[in-house]
């Protein structure tokens, strides 16, 4: 009996130790999450609105108070790139900036990659989805995507209803039939309601990404990158230059006034304005552009689609859609760089990245969250749109539209076969990738 007793009481207190034990490690497991380190200050320049970055930085306050330094500054898009570069030389610029991947190569210079011994390749990938991977580089890592901004079709229930037309396209070689069908011209060929904006570019919104989109269905990009050399090449070239021409043919013929497809002048509004006076059929624009739609007209009925593709009969295709990426980018400069670095790591957390990216309004870049199928059918349109979300490292995008305008309006004008203008437009591209450092 007193063996049994013994031995019970060995439990016992065993037990009480264990659970002792057990105790200790929760408290200085809860007291170490609780002891929250101060990373400094931190400095965050970008064009998005001051008020979005200060309540997302109010709540990331909140959830943990070593974000408290974190500073966020506003600067339109127009001149920040000369606030950022004039600010970085004289030793006062920011720490991170908040980074849209078309004006990476223009920065590149100026950011501190985050090297793979900490983020490694392997990691990236399965965190984010293939398009992200522009941030990417054989030095490292230049920013840590959190969103994209994907180009999706938007079309107008009204014009398709009186048009006996029940659903939108989903192939590109559907819309010339339809063109043929909705688009009305008075007499004088003048046109009253167009079905679709292409074959212009200055009065085309978004002309840049449509025709990124028709090119990379096609199987190049206006540029390309070798991952493992680091270095960037005309994508309207060589055999490329075939497949390109087959995007600015098609993109083209709506511009023709001789052609039953002729929807597209240089006379009209632009394509954002036209769609909102109710007076376009399809409106092709970006995820972010809904807001501006809805409050341009709140009475307009559209309804949102994917982006059409092409025909997967073509060996070439792709399924495609251009996306903004952003991301948070380290800069050279920065003070604290040790700061920065913690801030941005820290926002590869998905709560912190589907915070941000709801109160932007567009698509987020991490599989995690784009995993799960949402129930919203808009949702759900502009979820698939992300993942086929891809864009490209452009040298110098004010004189990369300059070339594609010229590209397209050589064409439309008559004063160049489509083979010709791509080529040339290839080697104007070219010349600026073979200047870069």
């Amino acid at each position: 009996m007193s063996g049994k007793k013994s031995m019970f009481q060995v439990i016992v207190l065993s037990l009480f130790g264990l659970f002792a034990i057990l105790g200790l490690i929760f408290f200085a497991t809860y007291s170490s999450k609780n002891q929250t380190k101060d990373i400094g200050r931190v400095i965050i320049w970008g064009t998005i609105k001051q008020n979005v970055m200060n309540k997302f930085l109010r709540q990331i306050r909140e959830d943990d108070p070593v974000y408290k330094k974190v500073l966020y500054a506003e600067y339109p898009e127009y001149n920040f790139e000369k606030k950022v570069t004039d600010a970085l030389a004289a030793g006062e610029g920011p720490d991170i900036i908040i980074l849209r991947h078309e004006n990476l190569q223009k920065y590149k210079n100026k950011l501190f990659p985050i090297s793979y011994d900490t983020f490694d390749r392997r990691s990236f990938k399965d965190r984010f989805i293939d398009g992200a991977e522009i941030f990417m580089s054989p030095k490292g890592i230049y920013a840590i995507p959190f969103a994209v901004d994907p180009i999706v079709l938007y079309y107008n229930r009204d014009i398709f209803a009186d048009n006996t037309i029940v659903e939108p396209p989903t192939l590109w070689k559907q819309i010339p039939a339809l063109t043929a069908q909705m688009t009305v011209r008075d007499k004088a060929n003048n046109i009253d309601i167009a079905t679709i904006a292409l074959g212009g570019f200055e009065n085309v919104t978004n002309a840049y990404a449509i025709l990124a989109t028709l090119i990379q269905q096609a199987g190049t990009n206006i540029t390309l990158y070798d991952y493992n050399s680091g270095t960037l090449s005309s994508g309207l070239v060589g055999n490329n230059a075939d497949k390109a021409a087959k995007a600015l043919r098609f993109y083209t013929a709506f511009a023709n006034p001789v052609s039953n497809t002729y929807t597209w002048n240089r006379s009209l509004p632009s394509s954002i304005e036209l769609f909102t006076q109710d007076k376009l059929a399809m409106y092709i624009g970006y995820e972010s552009d809904l807001p501006l739609i809805l409050n341009k007209n709140p009475h307009l009925n559209f309804d949102i689609a994917e982006i059409p593709q092409v025909d997967r009969k073509d060996k070439d295709s792709r399924t495609r859609t251009y996306g903004r990426f952003w991301g948070f980018a380290i800069t050279k400069a920065s003070k604290n760089k040790q700061g920065a670095y913690q801030f941005t790591l820290n926002m590869l957390q998905a709560k912190y990245a589907k915070m941000l990216t709801d109160m932007l309004g567009i698509s987020y870049a991490q599989r995690g969250l784009l995993s799960k199928k949402p129930e919203d059918p808009l949702k759900l349109i502009f979820r698939n749109s992300a993942i086929i979300s891809y864009g490209f490292l452009d040298p110098d995008p004010e004189q990369t539209k300059s070339i594609l305008s010229q590209m397209v309006n050589d064409v439309i004008s008559g004063q160049s076969f489509v083979n010709r203008a791509v080529n040339l437009a290839g080697s104007k591209l070219q010349k600026i990738l073979s200047r870069e450092p």
